[in-house]
């Protein structure tokens, strides 16, 4: 395993309560010396979420020009009424097309991980997170994180969802390496460790296809190379479970042991069960109330010009 940095975090908001919760999980997340960069992507429209503040003095100002100014302004309130401060981060407003906007940044920076708020939880097939979020999920080269609930510190129980397929392993690569960032102490303080639960999804109702021995032995194999390379402060373990969908089995397995995070490995275009599944993979993101990681595969092997 490659160690995987966390030098460089962008969140990215559309003025919303739900950016909101991906703003402070964002703060929450970044371990010391971490440079934190938020962005607003103002596309002309109206914001309806606050009322513009307009700069007196300035009658010669035309429409445009005013309007990017009321837009910068509220992007500033709302940036410091989730708690940031100014002066630690660095606050970017685009225009043009959010993902667009939001991927090519993220580029700029070597933003290590993209934090994105979602939408409510909502039912199968009534659209998707959002189309901003979902085209970033789809198309960016690096890592990202759909924030649904608060995150209020760094965490300490995360589940890695594992079809032992290479982009699943590399999903465990990223959060055992982020672990070793968000865990702290020696080793001796239970309290303080990060607990990594390796999930693999099997169906015995599937004619044919059970567990067995060999691949029980790799995910084992992998649990254990991982803790290894993690250190004492990072523990991980494997675990199989029967379900006659993955995403049902995720989603079961995440309600019992309540994790703080959820990493999901992708092909690229879409998530690594949708081979299987179809779009069951994109219905765990949307309905899933634990924030979830989507780790896309080595950046050589993305498309980084999708539109």
């Amino acid at each position: 395993m490659n160690p995987l940095p966390l030098r460089s975090i962008l969140a990215a908001t559309n003025l919303s309560e739900e950016a909101e919760l991906a703003l402070r999980a964002a703060q929450a997340l970044r371990p010391e010396g971490t440079r934190l960069h938020v962005v607003h992507c103002h596309t002309g429209g109206r914001h309806e979420l606050a009322e513009p503040t307009r700069s007196s003095g300035t009658p010669d100002m035309d429409e445009a020009t005013r309007d990017e100014s009321d837009v910068h302004s509220t992007f500033i309130r709302h940036v410091t009424e989730a708690g940031l401060e100014l002066s630690d981060i660095a606050v970017h407003l685009r225009t043009g097309a959010p993902h667009r906007e939001v991927r090519a940044l993220a580029e700029e920076v070597e933003a290590d991980l993209i934090v994105l708020g979602s939408h409510r939880p909502r039912r199968m097939f009534d659209g998707l997170l959002g189309t901003t979020a979902d085209r970033v999920i789809r198309t960016a080269r690096r890592p990202s994180l759909v924030v649904n609930r608060e995150v209020a510190s760094r965490p300490r129980r995360i589940l890695v969802a594992s079809d032992l397929s290479p982009v699943a392993d590399r999903a465990l690569d990223v959060a055992v390496s982020w672990a070793r960032h968000w865990a702290s102490g020696d080793g001796r303080d239970e309290s303080r460790k990060v607990r990594i639960e390796l999930l693999h999804i099997f169906d015995f109702a599937r004619p044919g296809y059970m567990v067995g021995a060999t691949k029980a032995e790799a995910l084992s194999e992998r649990a254990s190379r991982a803790g290894e390379e993690a250190g004492p402060q990072v523990t991980v373990r494997p675990r199989t479970l029967s379900a006659p969908l993955a995403a049902d089995g995720i989603l079961r397995a995440a309600e019992e042991s309540d994790p703080d995070l959820v990493f999901l490995g992708t092909h690229g275009h879409g998530f690594f069960l949708r081979a299987l599944l179809g779009g069951v993979a994109s219905e765990v993101v949307r309905t899933m109330r634990f924030p979830i990681v989507v780790v896309p595969p080595e950046a050589e092997g993305t498309n980084a010009g999708a539109p």
